[in-house]
């Protein structure tokens, strides 16, 4: 989440590390969102396909996530990074700003 002068507040979807620096495989919508509004977010990322093929990760934790985090006061959250496994969607790091 994070609070752009022009759009106000915003929801940033995104590959990180090296992806986000290279690749710039981001995606984000002005808050309020929605479930339907993350996932297409989601499927807009040019790795898409890496949540999709060989293992299949719990993307529906991590749009559930998103939503939850989206509803929240903060000025602003950063949550990098958030591993997704075949069940969950664990946040290792977080930084937010109340």
């Amino acid at each position: 989440l994070k609070e752009d002068k022009v759009f106000g507040k915003l929801l940033l979807v995104g590959f990180g590390g090296t992806f986000a620096e290279v690749v710039k495989d981001i995606s984000f919508r002005a808050l309020p969102v929605n479930k339907k509004d993350i996932e297409e977010m989601i499927k807009q990322l040019k790795l898409y396909n890496v949540l999709i093929s060989r293992k299949k990760y719990a993307v529906d934790k991590l749009i559930s996530l998103a939503e939850k985090f989206s509803k929240q006061e903060f000025k602003e959250a950063d949550l990098n990074p958030v591993i997704l496994t075949e069940k969950e969607a664990f946040i290792v790091d977080a930084r937010i700003r109340i």
